[in-house]
């Protein structure tokens, strides 16, 4: 069998243009900027519409909770799936399930006042807040299987000197959705109520109406979508076309060294997910007890964050662009050592978060904690797809993001029991020192983490 060059995609373009069809990178640009946009359209207003549907408040944890348990769900078992039904087809799964939660949510309204006017208010199960639930989870799941399946298949439409550039360029993509959708959500609920028949539109339902569109969007899109072809002359290879490998084929070879550095990755790509849900989670009491900043002063960090993490995307897009060097082209800062300096900026973040604190201290921590995230982030998911090479990567996507999921779980629950139960200290220390042993694993693997190492391939069904 020919050995697969560094630098070659596994697919081709062919002849997709002729036939009309929208870059697969334009496509993908526009539905990650829709899905982060969708995602953080409803975050501020979510709590105030469960109050208005008279939910406990405790509840409103739980639907925060939902949504990375669906994203766990999707990411494992759509991207799973899409290694024999193919990528089109798996993103379709995925917006459908959104869209059909997305009008789960729009619906809870009028199910609450159909509740209202049928029980009074005074008996019988009040069932609008868990059609928000039930929304949040199918929106995770819808969410984490498309994670799954895009960042799959970039793995191996692309080679491997432009991933980690591409991949920064998408989260620059998704950065900016987080940035405007709290925008866009706060001016799609100034639209005055109306009534549709006996459906009844008000400012949180409007909402949920808006994602809904966004979702049929992404689906157009998506049906301009066109795979590539398998390269090598048109030999199909395994995990060349997820819609027609073949799962005998991927395990037809044994596991070989890059299968170490593989778990490494997906280890590092949790272990920096559960730093930023620590900081998302744990910023704003904090600073309230510290510094005693309003929760204005606080949005104002997020904003600031936002920013910056923009701008991590469009540097991470820089230094990893390919330039032409000896061996052929290759990025211009390698994967490991911008790997090794983000862990290494967010060791130092959080430990200096455990210090007694200060205002200017703080700003450096917390600036080093986020400048860390999206170059993790956006490495690891480079450095596994060229780690992994022609193997099927749905299903080991999905393992990356649901442990990244799983860590968002967790996260939180560890930094609010945490902090207010022992000490700041004690929250920031233990994630520092979980970095730290990161930070270590990582010198310790060093070569491992090289897709120069052993056998471009890793058996599919070691995950499955």
């Amino acid at each position: 069998r020919a050995v697969a060059s560094l630098d070659e995609p596994l697919l081709s373009d062919g002849d997709a243009a002729t036939h009309g069809c929208l870059s697969w990178q334009t496509i993908f640009y526009g539905n990650i900027f829709m899905a982060c946009l969708s995602f953080s359209f409803v975050m501020p207003s979510l709590w105030h519409y469960l109050e208005s549907l008279r939910s406990d408040k405790d509840f409103y944890a739980w639907v925060i909770a939902i949504y990375s348990v669906g994203q766990g769900i999707g990411s494992v078992a759509i991207g799973t799936v899409s290694n024999r039904i193919g990528t089109k087809r798996a993103l379709f799964l995925c917006f459908s399930l959104s869209l059909c939660a997305s009008c789960a949510y729009a619906l809870a309204g009028p199910i609450f006042v159909l509740w209202t006017d049928r029980a009074q208010g005074l008996a019988g199960a009040n069932a609008a807040p868990w059609a928000v639930l039930v929304s949040r989870l199918l929106q995770g799941v819808g969410s984490g299987g498309a994670q799954a399946v895009e960042q799959a298949y970039i793995s191996i439409a692309t080679p491997p000197s432009r991933r980690t550039e591409l991949t920064g360029r998408l989260s620059t993509m998704a950065v900016l959705g987080f940035i405007f959708g709290p925008t866009c959500g706060a001016l799609v609920a100034q639209v005055p109520a109306f009534s549709v028949g006996v459906l009844r539109i008000d400012s949180y339902s409007m909402q949920g109406w808006a994602m809904a569109a966004l979702n049929v969007v992404m689906l157009c899109q998506t049906s301009y979508f066109s795979e590539l072809k398998p390269t090598r002359n048109g030999k199909r290879r395994a995990g060349a076309t997820p819609a027609h490998a073949d799962p005998a084929g991927a395990a037809s070879e044994p596991v070989s060294s890059p299968a170490i550095g593989v778990w490494a990755c997906i280890g590092f790509f949790a272990v920096h997910f559960s730093g930023f849900a620590i900081q998302e989670t744990i910023t704003t009491p904090l600073v309230q007890s510290w510094f005693g900043w309003d929760a204005t002063a606080a949005n104002v960090l997020f904003i600031a964050a936002g920013v910056l993490n923009l701008l991590c995307a469009i540097g991470l897009s820089v230094a990893s662009a390919p330039r032409e060097g000896p061996h052929g082209p290759a990025p211009r800062v390698g994967d490991r050592p911008l790997l090794l300096c983000s862990l290494g900026c967010a060791t130092l973040g959080w430990a200096l978060m455990a210090l007694p604190p200060s205002r200017p201290q703080f700003i450096l921590a917390f600036t080093l904690i986020t400048i860390a995230f999206p170059f993790g982030r956006g490495v690891c998911l480079a450095m596994l797809g060229k780690l992994l090479g022609d193997a099927p990567q749905g299903a080991w996507m999905g393992v990356t993001f649901a442990m990244g999921a799983m860590a968002r779980i967790i996260g939180p629950f560890w930094a609010v029991h945490g902090f207010f139960s022992f000490s700041a200290a004690a929250v920031f220390g233990s994630t520092a020192a979980l970095f730290w042993v990161a930070l270590l694993a990582m010198a310790a693997l060093w070569r491992r983490l090289s897709p120069a190492v052993g056998v471009h391939r890793i058996e599919e069904t070691a995950v499955r």
